[in-house]
Formats: structure tokens, C-alpha cells, sequence
């Protein structure tokens, strides 16, 4: 929980220590490189069998891919039906945030988005998260990678907004945690989850451009 609690307020610090005023947005995507260098740098033994597999592995990373991309997208709108007759006014405050970051610098944004986010929370609730937890209890791995992964994306509004928006925004990210998870179960490979996360982030920042 460190790179998502301590490591904004560290680079927060550390710039406000050198007296130099930066953007959110250039903020956040240092936040973003930081943690994909992490998860590439510590996990690397990981990510050395990972591709080494890669090739006799790549038509099952697509075909899990395309069916959890489309089963995500299935659930998603489910959700968000529900969500819009609970609230029809609701909007996600981080999609939101994320779509006025993207105004200042969208080359940034959509680096950070598309390809270094998932990169680092795909090995982190996933690889980690999730894959030490299943051995355990392929449950608790399902039910608790999902809460932490909707969790990480919420909590910065905590305090902030309505605890029935907060719920909301909860809800919204419960679909991508269940079938990234289910992706990485199915496959076996790291590869999977990153690439539907990476195409359901490259959907959402298109469509703020």
C-alpha cells in the first residue's frame, strides 16, 4: 500500500522541498512511472519467465483477453445501469479528475493510463494480491484483489463526497476487479490482465480527447 498511500505525499514533499511547482498531471504521471519501474525492477525474475513463455502462450493470452474485454464490458454496463437508477446524476470523481488531467497534458495522461497503470497494478493486485491469496483460498484471492483494486481507486475521495457516491464509485470498479482477476487465473500469464486493462483505459481516455 505504500506506492498508493505514502508515495503521492513523498513526491508532494520532495517537490515542495526543492521550492519547484509542478502540474497534477506531470505529478501523477511520475507517480504512474515510479510504480511500473517498481513492478518491472523487484518482480523481474517474474517478468523474465513471464515472456520467456510468451510465445507458445500467445494464443491463449489473446483469446482470454478478447472474452475478458467483452465479458468486462458486459458487466460494466450492467452496473452502470444500476448505478444511473440509483443516481442518474452520478459521475465517477476519478474519471472525472483523470478527464481534467488529461486537458493539461494528454500525451501524459495517456502514457500513465494506458500503458505504465496497468502494468504496475496488474503485478501488484494481481500477480501479487491475488496470486499469493488463491493458493490459500481462490475466494478470499478473488474477493479481496477486487475490494483492494476498487479501493486504491476510490480512496482519495474519501472524506470528500457523499458516502452514497462513494459506494457508487465503489461499485464501478467491482466489474474490471473480478474479470482481470478471472483473466490472470484462466491464462496464467500476467500478460492478459494488462492488456484488457490497457484497452479498457485506452477506450476511456479516448473518449475525454
Amino acid at each position: 500500500m505504500f506506492q498508493v498511500i505514502f508515495l503521492p505525499r513523498l513526491l508532494s514533499l520532495v517537490f515542495a522541498l526543492l521550492g519547484v511547482s509542478i502540474s497534477s498531471t506531470i505529478q501523477n504521471f511520475l507517480y504512474f512511472s515510479i510504480n511500473a519501474f517498481v513492478a518491472i525492477w523487484i518482480f523481474r525474475d517474474f517478468w523474465k519467465e513471464t515472456l520467456s513463455a510468451f510465445p507458445k502462450d500467445l494464443s491463449k493470452i489473446l483469446l482470454v483477453g478478447v472474452c475478458g474485454f467483452f465479458l468486462y464490458r458486459l458487466l460494466s454496463l450492467a452496473v452502470g445501469m444500476l448505478i444511473a437508477a440509483i443516481d442518474p446524476s452520478f459521475v465517477n470523481a476519478n474519471d472525472q479528475n483523470i478527464a481534467q488531467m488529461s486537458q493539461e497534458n494528454y500525451l501524459l495522461m495517456a502514457l500513465g493510463t494506458v500503458i505504465l497503470a496497468p502494468i504496475a497494478e496488474e503485478v501488484f493486485h494481481r500477480g501479487v494480491m491475488f496470486g499469493l491469496l488463491y493458493r490459500r483460498s481462490p475466494v478470499a484471492g478473488y474477493i479481496v484483489s477486487t475490494v483492494v483494486f476498487s479501493l486504491v481507486h476510490i480512496h482519495n475521495y474519501i472524506g470528500l463526497l457523499p458516502p452514497q457516491t462513494m459506494l457508487l464509485c465503489f461499485l464501478q470498479y467491482l466489474p474490471a476487479g473480478v474479470c482481470l482477476a478471472a483473466a490472470y487465473h484462466i491464462s496464467g500469464s500476467i500478460l492478459t490482465p494488462i492488456l484488457i486493462h490497457s484497452a479498457v483505459n485506452a477506450i476511456a481516455i479516448l473518449s475525454v480527447r
